[in-house]
């Protein structure tokens, strides 16, 4: 069946930029008390990321930390707390540690509405956490109402990062981070709305989105993160010896399916363009900027429901999103027969097939495992098919009103009682990664076995301080000691006798005595 076997293997990892809200009591105007939530400081998050489980000892300082279970837990631009996931060898083992992340966010908010900082006037008492990118700028209170602030909508963070080998001068296989090697990738994303999008009540357009992010895309290809952001991200900052695709336009999900999906799938399209083999990829799917740029592109597919829009690709011919998910899926299947794939490979592409055809047939049989025509659902009771009435009745729906916009937050937080837990016990729990029934803390405190996240977090065991002890330098994702160095660019090298053999920290040494750390 196969004309060659390969090794090339790929590496997933996720950084989160939490939206959270802390909640804290106030006296309203018509003097009852209440909880009022507001976007949290950044002494707010540093008390989150002091107050994590105890088992997740951590090397850092400042509020940026590498804990034991291999992952970065810090505040990043803008103030905003983020978790970066370790390295993992599968997207299934990608969703699972996210999913380790929410709940070890939601143990560290509830530990700290247990234990208020001395002399805090107003500590927190309760905590939101969301799965999502987009705010509008609105605050939530229990009692449902809201504070409307005028900054208008706002973004965090989601990215999704693949780590691929890098293409040298001796060889075809592998990726450079540029334009044209990503180009197939971006044709992808800027049409992966229906595929992959979580939905979103839009309340300043008042329509609903198929993409969260889809209101701060604004540029093709771009360096950039955080202005007119790009559909394909070509910040070149690999952390192993390959290179490093910084996904930085794919929504946040509840459901377990679009998780694994949203990682699988483009994973199967970058190992296309990376092993580039003649008479794979059709020769038309080509988006440079001759026809329509790739930003234009993700702003028709992401606010069609009818998914019949048509926009012009390099070679003058209109296409819609469907039929770019069509050729590029008929790619990676002949890509299957002629290159030995991992059983997760023919797992996701089997389920895009399927989702292809739903997709084609009636987009809402996907409400089963995906988050948009789930949220659709909700919003619609009772729609079970995008007919001429249903799309109708979506276009009359008051998308600006305040309900509206609450229950699209709500359908995106976690924790226990929320609409998240209930779908993923029940209509998406045959989705749930396996390794997640019955997991402990203990094991999501723990790193992964596949990748070299089990080296740093060895490393981080020996030399790491718990949440309440004052921190310091000495390990980031490739590299261990300070001011000594052992380097790990080898995102699949797993020995963890390189933990042992790596300096420690020069301010470990520094505290206990140049002389006798070795003790």
């Amino acid at each position: 069946m196969y004309s060659e076997r390969t090794d090339f293997r790929v590496a997933h990892g996720t950084e989160w930029e939490t939206v959270w809200y802390a909640g804290r009591r106030q006296t309203q105007s018509d003097g009852k008390v209440g909880v009022e939530y507001g976007r949290p400081s950044k002494a707010d998050c540093a008390t989150i990321i002091h107050n994590r489980d105890e088992r997740l000892v951590a090397i850092g300082k400042n509020a940026d930390l590498m804990l034991r279970n291999g992952a970065r837990f810090y505040i990043d631009v803008g103030e905003k707390m983020e978790y970066a996931g370790p390295e993992t060898a599968s997207a299934e083992e990608a969703e699972q540690r996210q999913l380790d992340a929410e709940a070890i966010m939601l143990d560290a908010i509830e530990t700290t509405t247990q234990n208020p900082r001395p002399n805090d006037r107003l500590p927190i008492i309760k905590g939101a956490l969301y799965k999502r990118t987009y705010s509008s700028g609105r605050v939530f209170n229990d009692d449902g109402s809201f504070t409307v602030c005028d900054r208008g909508p706002q973004s965090c963070g989601f990215h999704l990062n693949v780590g691929l080998p890098r293409r040298e001068e001796d060889t075809s296989v592998g990726l450079l981070i540029n334009d044209q090697d990503l180009a197939l990738y971006g044709l992808f994303v800027a049409t992966s709305a229906p595929l992959l999008g979580s939905g979103l009540v839009e309340p300043y357009e008042g329509r609903f989105l198929l993409h969260q992010r889809l209101p701060f895309i604004g540029t093709d290809f771009s360096t950039g993160t955080t202005v007119r952001r790009p559909v394909v991200n070509t910040r070149h900052e690999p952390h192993s010896e390959g290179v490093r695709v910084h996904g930085i336009t794919l929504d946040p999900c509840i459901s377990p399916w679009s998780g694994i999906m949203q990682r699988g799938v483009p994973e199967l399209v970058l190992r296309l363009s990376a092993l580039n083999r003649p008479g794979w990829a059709p020769a038309g799917l080509k988006s440079s900027g001759i026809g329509a740029s790739l930003d234009a592109i993700a702003n028709i597919v992401g606010r069609d429901l009818t998914f019949k829009k048509t926009f012009r690709l390099d070679d003058g011919n209109k296409i819609t999103a469907l039929n770019v998910h069509e050729g590029l899926y008929a790619a990676a299947r002949k890509m299957s027969e002629e290159v030995e794939l991992s059983t997760e490979n023919y797992w996701v592409l089997d389920e895009w097939g399927r989702a292809i055809d739903d997709l084609k047939t009636n987009p809402m049989l996907l409400a089963d495992r995906h988050d948009w025509p789930m949220k659709l659902k909700m919003f619609l009771r009772g729609i079970t098919t995008l007919d001429s009435d249903s799309l109708r009745e979506i276009q009359q729906y008051p998308w600006k009103s305040q309900e509206a916009e609450i229950k699209d937050t709500e359908f995106t937080r976690l924790g226990p009682g929320t609409i998240s837990e209930r779908l993923r016990a029940r209509t998406w729990a045959k989705w749930m990664p396996k390794t997640e029934a019955g997991r402990t803390m203990a094991e999501r405190c723990a790193p992964p076995t596949t990748t070299r996240a089990a080296i740093r977090g060895a490393y981080i065991d020996m030399y790491g301080v718990a949440p309440k002890e004052e921190g310091w330098y000495g390990a980031v994702w490739a590299t261990l000691g300070d001011p000594d160095y052992t380097d790990i660019y080898d995102v699949f090298e797993t020995d963890t006798r390189l933990a042992l053999a790596a300096p420690p920290p020069h301010a470990f040494m520094d505290y206990y005595g140049a002389e006798d750390w070795s003790d």
